[in-house]
């Protein structure tokens, strides 16, 4: 009896120590990018410093939502490395992020800047109850050459501003340098202002061929020729003359658009029916990496003797290439789809007075904003704190070499406003 009773012992000892062995697997969790080692940098220092100050300045329940947006000149890569250092320090205090719902409280942080470093704010929302968070962080060091680099300012003055969407607008002055008319581009029609008793007013119409296929997110530019303008719409061509009443003539297609070539000379054409453009043939087949479809394109300051021009992209990176076509580094991401070059009254970088502006990647519903970039050994470095915008920004074009047009969908109002760039030398 005994000798049958020890197989049956034996197994329930075996079962018993399966048991604790399941019961030490399920206590060890696995492990995961929230657990990795911090990383020593002064911007993770920063992210476990605001870590730190959601556990502690309040109640912090055990489980809620996160979502982190980047307002600042921080790369895609300093922003990723931002968010994990958070996660994972809220991890090691015993918190649990989960995905957004109605009953779980909502941590939402913005990483912003002034002139004076970075700036990101945390703010906590639970039920009816709101809660924020400060932490300021002094600029991630630059390259040495950087510190050379001038900070600019850029200026802006309102132009106009009304209800239907503006694709472009152009100042016209008589030969005394006053200002006298104002055409104003708009999907349909083509409007022109005279300025009586200092306010515009309007003075003719004319309307425009609808674009074939029809574009969600139209764009347009004025081009000034002699006697005449030459309006480039998305899948279409007019022409405008302005005589005893402002004339239009329209034709259906793809055409050059003005200021955009490929690195070879070849025209840039807008896709039909799309918001962006190529370089080169249309079909696609022949088009290489170099006139891949963008958003915009600037040349980069004549004294970049080994880059020549910047491609945004339609994949969120700006792309560099040189004289014969090859692409150099960096590619750099954390920029929108809207870049131009202006020239600036002082050194700044490699160049001998020139910027870039670049919009930041945003969507249609929150506010965009415009930096100057200086070149430091080829390198993209910001030049000026970020100009912010009520709204998302629709339109980018240089007016001159000195200026250029920002148009921004203001969200709280729903008016287009139309805005004058140009920049200043700091200090």
């Amino acid at each position: 009896m005994w000798g049958a009773a020890m197989p049956a012992a034996r197994r329930v000892l075996l079962l018993i120590l399966a048991l604790l062995l399941l019961l030490l697997f399920l206590a060890v969790p696995s492990v995961s990018l929230a657990q990795l080692p911090a990383s020593p940098s002064p911007l993770a220092d920063a992210a476990r410093q605001l870590s730190h100050k959601l556990v502690w300045s309040f109640p912090l329940s055990q489980v809620f939502s996160l979502s982190l947006q980047n307002r600042s000149e921080l790369s895609a890569v300093d922003t990723a490395i931002v968010y994990r250092e958070i996660e994972a320090e809220l991890f090691r205090q015993n918190k649990r992020i989960v995905a957004e719902n109605a009953g779980v409280t909502h941590i939402r942080i913005t990483l912003s800047e002034n002139l004076d470093g970075l700036l990101w704010i945390a703010e906590v929302l639970g039920g009816d109850s709101r809660t924020i968070v400060v932490v300021t962080v002094p600029h991630p060091a630059r390259h040495p050459s950087a510190t050379s680099t001038p900070r600019l300012i850029i200026k802006h003055e309102l132009l106009w501003e009304q209800v239907e969407p503006i694709l472009d607008l152009t100042l016209l002055a008589d030969q005394s340098g006053s200002l006298k008319e104002m055409l104003l581009l708009e999907p349909l029609r083509i409007l022109i202002y005279r300025k009586e008793e200092n306010r515009w007013k309007l003075h003719d119409l004319a309307a425009l061929m609808p674009p074939s296929p029809p574009s969600r997110d139209p764009r347009g530019r004025i081009d000034q020729g002699i006697g005449k303008f030459d309006l480039h719409l998305s899948g279409a061509h007019c022409e405008a003359w302005i005589l005893a009443s402002l004339m239009t003539k329209c034709q259906p297609g793809s055409f050059p658009w003005p200021e955009f070539n490929g690195i070879d000379g070849s025209p840039a054409r807008m896709v039909p029916g799309r918001n962006y453009f190529v370089a080169g043939p249309l079909s696609g087949t022949e088009t290489s990496r170099v006139f891949s479809p963008h958003f915009s394109q600037a040349p980069l300051p004549h004294a970049t003797q080994s880059a020549t021009i910047m491609f945004a992209g339609i994949d969120g990176r700006a792309r560099v290439y040189d004289y014969s076509g090859e692409e150099r580094e960096p590619n750099v991401t954390g920029w929108g789809s809207d870049l131009v070059l202006l020239d600036v009254a002082c050194t700044i970088g490699d160049d001998l007075g020139g910027a870039v502006l670049a919009t930041r990647p945003s969507d249609w519903t929150q506010n965009d904003a415009v930096t100057a970039f200086a070149f430091v050994d080829r390198r993209p470095m910001a030049a000026s704190p970020p100009l912010e915008f009520p709204g998302p920004i629709t339109v980018l074009w240089p007016m001159s070499d000195e200026e250029a047009l920002v148009v921004v969908r203001n969200l709280e109002t729903g008016r287009y406003e139309a805005h004058r760039l140009a920049i200043s030398c700091g200090k």
